[in-house]
């Protein structure tokens, strides 16, 4: 029990010596004249037992072991007086809850049988005191791994949702026309085809080979997306031109399908800031779907400028004109032989599928964008599909094609900052650290907490804290655990949350309950302009009041 001290407390020197000789084999054994002294030797030390006597000058034993019943439940209390009151012994239970009470004189092998009873039950309470306080403990890493397993679990069945209908869309892509280029195989091998049919047949075996070359490219589009080879390259540009090369590749499609195709452009939107190239494709796989699932003879494209939420770009894929001419026109070309017959009715079957597996790799790109894609509309059955995307907008000042170069407002404010990004999403990550980097910041990227606070300790350490901590809600279990966690290695700094946005779905309202916490929050798809206008703020506010000292504890503007 070398760990064990204990407080001696009577105003008589003699009756402190006697304690202390008996017990001093227990443990440390201090000695205290006054209830001043022993306050001040409390102050010093965690005491495992204190025996006072209750004569005592100016103030009785009760109240001492009263007031370190309140601040120390767990130490032990023994009550020592020299008169046979009831009173006295009521008053010390129900005020300084003893653990036991001895009268005077007693004998010395009853103090120290005494005192080992309420030492071994001081011990035994402290152990359950650990004890409870590692299952509490255990208990919320479990329930955390819990939560992080049913996130998982969902993930998973996403994907293999996902990636059964894509192996769907795919098998159609590619089985139609292999079939088809079969089936024309088999009719050239026999020697007594007229040449009518053998020209029909090479023509539609170069018509399904071509075809099916061209859903093998959108496959490896696909893939890319995926695996995170493609990334966003932000720069200014005219939307004119960007159309004009659109229509320019779609063009011959729309001629084969006998389909008319119309752009229309938003007058507000001359120059915009996204990645041209992605922009593009996603215009023409779009565009594609339509052509290949309209029963309509025109089809139009607009891009307009969003009116819910400025700064964000419109693209919307629609039929337009008569219903019935395309069907019409189908049955005028198609006739002829039995084998043309079958080769139209194969191609109409793989259009289906083409423009499902076009609409796919458009969800994929206008996520890749900072986007989203919603695929038709309640409310107006003409639409097919609308993709929704991130954009900014400057007709005053003509930037570089390059990149994108921070406001001027902004600039002064993210040269310095270090923002650290917690998210498991590759796609926002990559988003994020290329709109942040091309305004000046520095970036490190952690995908769970473990890895976020092991980042912000090595930056503690090396005199280099981040300013500003942003933290996808889906990758932890709770903010004010996180902010916690990251107080323990002395960062004290703003956290900005990432929810899933205002739509009502049962992930949105769960992460708006746990965000009150945070100093500032962002909703997808992300606002550029937003995004810079917030870190800017929090950087300089923080700037403001940061001690040249890190690792010190202050209070910032946000927590006042």
């Amino acid at each position: 029990m070398c760990d064990t001290k204990i407080l001696i407390v009577d105003d008589e020197p003699r009756g402190v010596e006697l304690m202390q000789r008996v017990l001093r084999p227990l443990g440390e054994v201090f000695g205290a004249s006054s209830t001043a002294e022993a306050r001040r030797i409390l102050e010093q030390h965690t005491l495992s037992l204190v025996i006072s006597d209750q004569r005592m000058p100016h103030e009785s034993g009760v109240e001492l072991l009263a007031e370190i019943a309140e601040k120390e439940p767990t130490t032990g209390r023994i009550l020592v007086t020299g008169y046979s009151d009831l009173d006295t012994t009521i008053e010390a239970i129900n005020r300084g809850r003893i653990h036991a009470y001895l009268s005077k004189p007693c004998a010395p092998t009853q103090i120290r049988l005494t005192a080992e009873s309420v030492l071994e039950r001081v011990r035994l309470a402290r152990h359950n005191e650990t004890l409870i306080r590692d299952l509490a403990e255990h208990n919320r890493r479990l329930t955390h791994a819990a939560r992080l397993l049913r996130e998982s679990q969902r993930n998973t069945e996403d994907d293999s949702r996902s990636k059964s209908s894509f192996l769907k869309n795919v098998s159609a892509e590619l089985c139609t026309p292999l079939a088809s280029i079969l089936g024309f195989t088999h009719e050239l091998r026999d020697t007594e085809i007229d040449e009518k049919d053998r020209d029909t047949a090479v023509n539609g075996i170069m018509s399904c080979g071509s075809n099916l070359l061209a859903r093998l490219h959108d496959i490896r589009e696909i893939a890319a997306v995926e695996s995170g080879e493609k990334h966003v390259e932000v720069s200014d540009f005219p939307l004119a031109a960007l159309i004009e090369e659109v229509r320019e590749q779609i063009a011959a499609r729309a001629a084969e399908a006998k389909i008319g195709l119309e752009f229309e452009q938003d007058p507000s939107l001359d120059r915009i800031q996204s990645d041209a190239l992605r922009l593009k494709q996603l215009m023409f796989y779009l565009s594609e779907h339509v052509l290949r699932t309209t029963h309509s003879d025109t089809v139009r494209v607009r891009l307009l400028a969003s009116a819910a939420q400025p700064g964000e770009l419109e693209i919307i894929v629609e039929e337009s004109g008569l219903e019935g001419n395309r069907s019409s026109q189908n049955r005028d070309t198609s006739a002829g032989s039995d084998t043309q017959s079958s080769f139209a009715a194969d191609m109409a079957g793989a259009a289906s599928a083409r423009g499902n597996l076009a609409l796919f790799i458009g969800q994929r790109l206008s996520e890749l964008l900072g986007g989203r894609l919603e695929i038709g509309d309640p409310d107006d059955p003409r639409i097919h599909a609308r993709a929704i995307l991130p954009i900014s907008t400057d007709h005053a000042a003509r930037l570089p094609a390059t990149s994108i170069l921070p406001s001027p407002r902004l600039q002064p404010s993210l040269l310095d900052a270090r923002v650290l990004i917690l998210s498991r999403n590759r796609i926002e990550q990559r988003i994020l650290t290329s709109v942040l980097q091309n305004a000046g910041a520095c970036t490190d990227i952690a995908i769970d907490e473990d890895a976020a606070v092991t980042l912000v300790s090595a930056a503690v350490s090396s005199q280099q804290a981040y300013t500003v901590v942003m933290c996808d809600m889906a990758a932890v279990w709770s903010l004010d655990d996180l902010r916690v966690r990251l107080a323990e290695q002395d960062y004290s700094g703003p956290l900005i949350a990432l929810t899933p946005g205002s739509k009502a779905s049962e992930d949105a309202t769960d992460a708006s309950s746990r965000i009150t916490s945070a100093e500032g929050v962002l909703c997808r798809p992300i606002d550029r302009s937003a995004l810079l206008q917030l870190v800017a703020r929090l950087a300089d506010a923080r700037s403001r009041v940061m001690p040249s000292c890190l690792g010190s504890r202050h209070r910032f503007p946000w927590e006042m």
